[in-house]
């Protein structure tokens, strides 16, 4: 049997990424993707075999802009800016793109589903992100300890930053967003304060 070629794969995979950026996941059904692109519903299913998997790729794609949006800090030299720098970019991805963000973190189940590819393509944010610790501690610019603990731990305030901000939580009462990026340099500056020898 021919496998189905690329072309109308790459386009329902267009499509179906916009949807997620323009009104969410739950928008998605795999009749109404054949529709907008006036191919048959059994077109869809040669390409994804449900909504899930389908899903699972919109991930990956989000995944891999992450990575792609956090790369450019890494050439900085200073270690601080460069934490610095992957911080704003990351807490500006998941707000700029949270449908996706949530579709990548919360709305799809992907342990136990990627191969070693698709692993590394996941892991790809939190590498770059656990070489800047290392290349920190290495040069002496950050306090001596565990690179895997303080990727944990950056990890996490930016997470936490961006759900709560995306909720509207952040900062506390409401405000405007430039009472919002406030509070991110300062969680930002507290942070480098943390990593100091």
């Amino acid at each position: 049997m021919t496998p189905p070629s690329e072309a109308p794969r790459a386009k329902i995979l267009e499509e179906a990424i916009g949807i997620v950026y323009r009104h969410g996941p739950r928008r998605i059904t795999m009749r109404s993707l054949a529709e907008k692109l006036g191919y048959s519903p059994g077109t869809i299913y040669l390409h994804f075999r449900n909504k899930q998997e389908l899903l699972k790729e919109i991930a990956l794609h989000g995944f891999d802009a992450l990575g792609d949006a956090v790369a450019p800090a890494h050439a900085l030299e200073d270690p601080f800016e460069a934490i610095a720098e992957t911080a704003r970019r990351y807490i500006d991805f998941g707000l700029e793109h949270h449908a996706l963000y949530r579709l990548m973190f919360h709305d799809i189940p992907l342990t136990g589903q990627l191969g070693p590819v698709e692993q590394a393509r996941v892991a790809r944010t939190w590498a770059l992100g656990r070489t800047l610790y290392e290349r920190g501690i290495a040069s002496g610019a950050f306090r001596q300890s565990d690179p895997e603990i303080e990727a944990n731990i950056g990890w996490a305030w930016v997470h936490g930053f961006v759900e709560l901000a995306a909720s509207g939580r952040l900062p506390a009462g409401g405000g405007l967003p430039r009472r919002l990026r406030a509070v991110r340099d300062a969680m930002i500056e507290a942070r480098l304060r943390a990593l100091r020898p």
